[in-house]
């Protein structure tokens, strides 16, 4: 399913998380695409250690922003992909989408080190550019845990990229329009429907601070554990209607995993239980087939 993004760019986010977790499931490299606004609209949950512990700090994350925003702003239509090191000395690469003759988005990798030079060597260089930190020290156990690449790995992981960013134009994966912030949020939960979704990992994927998210969802008279329940029933609903899913199974698939749960939040939301459900979508077809 198609949905605006800012910029007058449209994101099928089925399609492209697919693509990207297909990339993660064989790199382990964590991902993101991004708008040509510089706006995350995709991204694997989860960051490393490394970099979750520098943006947990205010100046942490807006060092980060502006380090990926730059690589982008660097990034040219000739340049078709830009290996660089970030602010806090781990190695990224960035690789633009190109539709009709401009950048209409961004796909990033990275969070590595490089196995062509000395783990110490690389830390003492991310300690200086770390020495806004009140306790760089306290990052190195974390940094070494990084994934470690060499040279020609890390390229040929951005030529794969490349070449699925090809594919995402000419599939119509993004194609040109305009997302509003609730809509960026619904696009999340869609993406991670069968993950477990925190206000922490939504934040540091679309790029939005917990109180922004709040209130994006309280202007829309809900909260963002109200969209994920509602988002996650109706999920629910299509696997019984339309599967012959074991209830428990369908209860896993749309991120619920304790059945009991999944049963009583099933019942708040649509007055039956899932079991009550199916029987009664059958019996309507059963009926209109017969009629």
């Amino acid at each position: 399913m198609l949905k605006e993004q800012k910029m007058k760019v449209l994101f099928d986010f089925e399609k492209l998380n697919n693509i990207l977790k297909s990339f993660y499931d064989i790199t382990t490299l964590r991902y993101s695409a991004v708008d040509a606004e510089y706006n995350v609209v995709c991204a694997s949950c989860g960051a490393s250690d490394f970099c979750t512990q520098i943006n947990a700090l205010p100046e942490g994350h807006s060092r980060c922003v502006q380090s990926d925003t730059l690589a982008a702003k660097a990034t040219t239509i000739n340049t078709r992909m830009q290996i660089y090191r970030c602010h806090a000395g781990v190695t990224e690469a960035v690789i633009p989408i190109i539709g009709d003759g401009e950048i209409v988005a961004y796909l990033f990798f990275g969070q590595i080190l490089n196995s062509e030079e000395s783990i110490k060597e690389q830390w003492l260089r991310a300690k200086q550019f770390l020495s806004w930190h009140p306790d760089p020290n306290s990052l190195e156990a974390s940094f070494k845990k990084l994934n470690i690449l060499n040279n020609s790995k890390i390229k040929a992981c951005a030529n794969i990229l490349r070449a699925c960013s090809a594919h995402i134009w000419l599939d119509g994966v993004v194609k040109t329009a305009s997302l509003t912030d609730i809509q960026r949020i619904e696009a999340y939960i869609d993406t991670h429907i069968k993950d477990e979704i925190t206000l922490d990992c939504m934040a540091e994927a679309l790029d939005m601070c917990k109180t922004k998210l709040c209130n994006v969802a309280k202007q829309h008279n809900t909260t963002i554990m109200n969209i994920v329940r509602n988002k996650r029933i109706r999920e629910a609903k299509k696997y019984l209607s339309e599967t012959e899913y074991r209830i428990f199974e369908i209860s896993e698939k749309v991120g619920i995993y304790d059945y009991n749960y999944f049963t009583k939040l099933f019942k708040i939301v649509e007055g039956i239980t899932p079991r009550d459900y199916r029987s009664q979508i059958r019996a309507d077809i059963y009926k209109y087939n017969n009629s």
